[in-house]
């Protein structure tokens, strides 16, 4: 009998790159998704880390964080399982080994697109899914909402050291990490009315 070895790595540059330009470009919506190079500058500056969730030593999940190394918080920029392998339990799997692999850290701020502002019932319906499989693993509702480059996410929280942090102060701090040297700050952070 063979027993499945799922495990945490950190990527590597090449595997991020890999990742953006196989599964990144198809996962996201265009207006979500930075160019590959800014990511890479994050890299570079030691603000971002990249983790894939492989078992038996094929990818099945990844997510991309921001670190605030200063205030122990981090922000999940993405998380995404491989198409082929969707409803297997590897979006749990990867949430859950997360909070082992960042257990010394403050808490996790995740972005999801606000239901308030889906075009249509279909995707009202795609957010509010995606809403409810963050709050069954472990995430919290926050009554902070964010706009970046005019996209609208509420804001959700899965804390580890730190059960009720300020989320407005936590948010705006990793956002000015996270778009430091912009010409023009491109987000703001607000209340939500959910």
């Amino acid at each position: 009998m063979r027993i499945d070895e799922t495990q945490l790595k950190i990527l590597s540059v090449e595997q991020m790159k890999d990742i953006y330009n196989t599964y990144m470009v198809k996962d996201f919506p265009q207006s979500e998704l930075p160019p590959l190079e800014i990511l890479l500058a994050r890299m570079d500056r030691g603000i971002y880390e990249c983790l894939g969730l492989y078992e038996n030593g094929e990818l099945r999940a990844y997510g991309y964080f921001t670190k605030h190394a200063d205030r122990r918080y981090l922000l999940l920029d993405f998380l995404a399982v491989c198409p082929e392998y969707r409803s297997g339990g590897y979006g749990s799997k990867f949430l859950k080994l997360i909070q082992e692999y960042y257990r010394e850290e403050n808490g996790i701020w995740l972005e999801c697109e606000t239901k308030r502002t889906a075009p249509d019932e279909e995707q009202r319906s795609i957010r509010h899914r995606r809403i409810q499989f963050y709050l069954r693993n472990g995430c919290v509702e926050t009554q902070v909402a964010t706009v970046v480059f005019g996209v609208e996410f509420d804001i959700l929280y899965l804390p580890l050291k730190e059960k009720a942090p300020r989320a407005e102060q936590e948010i705006d701090e990793i956002y000015r990490l996270m778009f430091d040297g912009f010409a023009k700050f491109p987000c703001h952070v607000k209340s939500a009315s959910l």
